[in-house]
């Protein structure tokens, strides 16, 4: 049982604690691969070679307007974490080949395999893939888009459907 005294000292000692002063430094502290993290730039990572990757993405996409410019820099955004989650995978095999015995260069496959961490890394690329994928197809639609604007052509009247087709397609799924 905690007695009135610890109780005090608890309560007082709650009172200096105020948590870390300086977030900067704390706030990657969880870090395991960073493919979630909320910045795009790591400990680790240089800034420069951020910027200069993401303006060769876009330099490739030529994006004509803002929101191919978005969509442009999204790609890069998730291509760049795509080469993180490469390091993160050779890290999680690197260690494991330290645990094994310090003079052997083996590598300790069992325990790779069971790493949850590694599964967590090929999940998030997969998503990544997928979404680079999609967003690929969006920059194409909205350059073959803006093709047709300035071909003057109404790009909703190219894909909407008859009204008499409407009526099959509602009848069909009710």
């Amino acid at each position: 049982m905690t007695t009135e005294a610890q109780i005090m000292a608890n309560r007082e000692n709650a009172l200096r604690s105020t948590g870390p002063r300086c977030t900067v430094v704390t706030r990657f502290n969880n870090l395991k691969h960073g493919l979630r993290a909320k910045s795009n730039i790591i400990p680790g990572e240089d800034a420069e070679e951020y910027d200069s990757f993401c303006v060769n993405i876009r330099e490739d996409l030529k994006p004509c307007d803002p929101l191919q410019r978005a969509i442009a820099d999204r790609i890069g955004v998730l291509l760049w974490r795509l080469r993180r989650a490469k390091k993160a995978e050779s890290e999680v095999i690197n260690d494991n080949v330290r645990l094994v015995n310090p003079g052997e260069e083996s590598v300790c496959w069992d325990r790779i395999l069971q790493s949850s961490l590694l599964e967590q890394i090929a999940r998030y690329e997969v998503r990544a893939i997928k979404q680079v994928g999609k967003l690929l197809e969006q920059l194409k639609d909205c350059k073959e888009n803006s093709k047709l604007k300035s071909k003057g052509i109404d790009d909703s009247s190219a894909f909407a459907l008859p009204s008499d087709s409407l009526a099959d397609v509602r009848g069909h799924f009710y």
